[in-house]
C-alpha cells in the first residue's frame, strides 16, 4: 500500500511540474497554476526580484479587483477583519488591493503555497456579494 501511495505521489508531482507554465512579463515571470478560482480561470501570481536572492509574490491585484467587479465590496469593517483573518493565516501582505509575499529560494515553495491558500480563501469571499448574501438569506428564512 505505501508503494502505491508513493508511485500516486510521485504522478501528482509529475503531473503538476507539467500544468505550471511559466512566461516573462516586463519585469516579472508570471506563474500559471493548475489550481482554478470560482471562475474557471487558472491562477496567476508573478514573482519579481526584489535583490539578489530575494522575491515577491504577488496576484498583482487580480483577487481583491475580481472581487469588486463580482459586486463584492470588501470595505465594510467586517469584511476587512475577515480579509485581514484570510490574509494573516497564510502570512500574507495586502498593500493596494495585491495580495504579496516575500520569499527566498530555502522558503519559496512554502510561501508560494501560502499565497496560492490565500487567493483561493480570499476569492471565496465572493459569497458575500450582497446579491449571495439575499439569495442565501430568502432561501433560508
Amino acid at each position: 500500500m505505501v508503494a502505491d501511495v508513493e508511485k500516486l505521489l510521485q504522478s501528482y508531482k509529475d503531473w503538476m511540474f507539467t500544468q505550471i507554465k511559466t512566461r516573462t512579463v516586463a519585469d516579472a515571470v508570471e506563474i500559471t497554476l493548475p489550481f482554478l478560482d470560482r471562475d474557471n480561470d487558472y491562477l496567476q501570481v508573478y514573482l519579481l526580484e526584489s535583490k539578489p536572492g530575494e522575491y515577491l509574490l504577488t496576484d498583482d491585484g487580480y483577487t481583491i479587483s475580481n472581487l469588486e467587479l463580482a459586486g463584492c465590496s470588501l470595505y465594510t469593517e467586517k469584511r476587512q477583519e475577515l480579509l485581514l483573518e484570510v490574509l494573516n493565516g497564510f502570512g500574507i501582505s495586502l498593500h493596494e488591493n495585491e495580495l504579496s509575499v516575500s520569499a527566498n529560494e530555502h522558503n519559496f515553495p512554502q510561501r508560494l503555497t501560502n499565497l496560492v491558500q490565500a487567493i483561493l480563501a480570499v476569492d471565496d469571499l465572493a459569497y458575500l456579494a450582497s446579491s449571495n448574501v439575499s439569495k442565501i438569506f430568502l432561501t433560508e428564512v
